[in-house]
């Protein structure tokens, strides 16, 4: 019902903003001030109380990033407690329409757009929302809304706000785990969990989002050094205790990359380099596929690729045998083993390909390469590091389109709009 209610607010929004931009049109000199009308930024109701309504953008967007994550990473643990709390653990996606109406504020009375960008909101909604409805994949929407509330949101606000808020939530989990308040994930189970987190996947990704969240929060002439004494810490740490293997090769590119930034940046001069790396989302994806539907048990090579995706190809090669993909999303067949409600797929392309669909999941691929592209191009190679760290993550977990841990997704905002991308700090000229 609330996504009902987002396309119609948001359709009542286009016309709104339509007839305020183009009524009253002179006959005389059409063209031209149809174009200059159709490009100029305005917000809903003119400038009725402006000053008050931009002072409420921030914390409105703000306020809905911290309910995304509390109910994504401090209830998603909910079922650890001793003590039982007063909601369930699928409770958290009521906290999606919570979200919907604050980003939909900041969006309607906070903002102002032009009709191109408010058509291309209307339009990619309109799409997600027909590509995903068999499935209702509430990250998708919340991916959306974020995306198009970013507008004049502050890049470094916005990750500071993120950082703060992922760290305040593990400190507690951490602090409760230890206390003894947080029980096993089930009762059947004979070792406790890792530090409040239901399993070391999910704690690592929690870790890899905060390191290169205050990476990128650093400045820039001091990132290199972060790599010594930031990622290289959190690389071992996740090797010794959770022992996640894709975030630990994740935390490995980015410390390499971080290590050899001047380097990195000269290659990166090179077109072809630049277009090879652009189509990495595309490579990704079809290899996914080739080992999903090639994979071979009786062959030697497939059986090492298999323990080194530690159980993820044999689960990817499980789900071919319940669906096939479509071309809009799916609900995924219960598994036949007792005990699993649907296969487990960890792999982001593979996971987006099955579960939303193949429509959706060409969309999401091109603008990864697109916006890895137009990164690229702005010479924003600290943005570019940070995000293949999570690309190369990507294969091995379903999180890489989630807005909740992949804040670099933020950045899908000024691609859409057509906005240059905020400074990240690389020099000017390559050293």
């Amino acid at each position: 019902m609330h996504t009902l209610f987002a396309l119609i607010t948001l359709a009542l929004a286009a016309a709104v903003f339509a007839w305020e931009g183009l009524c009253c049109l002179r006959t005389g000199d059409f063209r031209a001030e149809l174009s200059r009308r159709f490009s100029c930024e305005h917000a809903l109701f003119g400038d009725f109380c402006w000053g008050q309504r931009q002072k409420l953008a921030g914390p409105l967007y703000f306020a809905a990033l911290f309910v995304l994550l509390f109910g994504r990473i401090f209830l998603h643990a909910s079922q650890l407690y001793t003590v039982t709390p007063p909601w369930v653990y699928g409770s958290m996606y009521l906290l999606y329409p919570v979200i919907y109406i604050l980003l939909l504020c900041k969006f309607f009375f906070c903002t102002r757009y032009d009709l191109r960008q408010l058509l291309v909101v209307l339009a990619f909604y309109i799409f997600t929302m027909a590509a995903i409805l068999p499935a209702y994949e509430q990250d998708i929407f919340a991916l959306f809304g974020f995306a198009a509330a970013f507008k004049d949101i502050s890049w470094r606000k916005a990750l500071a706000w993120f950082a703060a808020f992922t760290t305040a939530m593990a400190a507690v989990l951490i602090v409760l785990s230890l206390s003894g308040v947080l029980l096993i994930w089930h009762p059947e189970f004979s070792s406790r969990m890792e530090l409040g987190f239901e399993n070391p996947n999910h704690l690592s990704r929690v870790l890899l989002s905060i390191v290169t969240a205050f990476l990128l929060l650093l400045p820039a002439q001091k990132r290199q050094l972060a790599a010594l004494w930031m990622l290289l810490p959190t690389l071992l740490f996740v090797k010794k205790f959770p022992g996640s293997r894709s975030v630990f090769l994740a935390l490995a590119v980015l410390i390499l990359l971080c290590l050899l930034f001047p380097l990195v940046c000269r290659v990166l001069q090179n077109r072809a380099i630049r277009g090879l790396l652009s189509a990495v989302p595309l490579f990704l994806l079809a290899a996914s596929a080739v080992a999903a539907w090639g994979y071979d048990p009786s062959n030697a090579v497939w059986e090492k690729i298999a323990r080194f995706s530690n159980g993820r190809l044999q689960n990817w090669r499980y789900t071919t045998t319940l669906a096939s993909p479509r071309l809009l999303a799916q609900e995924l067949p219960k598994s036949p083993a007792p005990g699993m409600d649907a296969p487990i797929i960890d792999n982001s392309y593979f996971y987006m390909l099955y579960r939303g669909g193949i429509l959706l999941t060409i969309v999401l691929v091109i603008l990864s390469c697109l916006l890895i592209y137009r990164l690229l191009k702005a010479r924003r190679y600290w943005f570019v590091c940070v995000l293949f760290c999570w690309i190369t993550h990507s294969p091995f977990e379903s999180f890489f389109f989630c807005i909740f841990s992949n804040f670099m997704l933020l950045l899908f905002a000024p691609l859409l709009f057509g906005q240059p991308f905020p400074e990240d700090g690389t020099p000017s000229k390559a050293t």
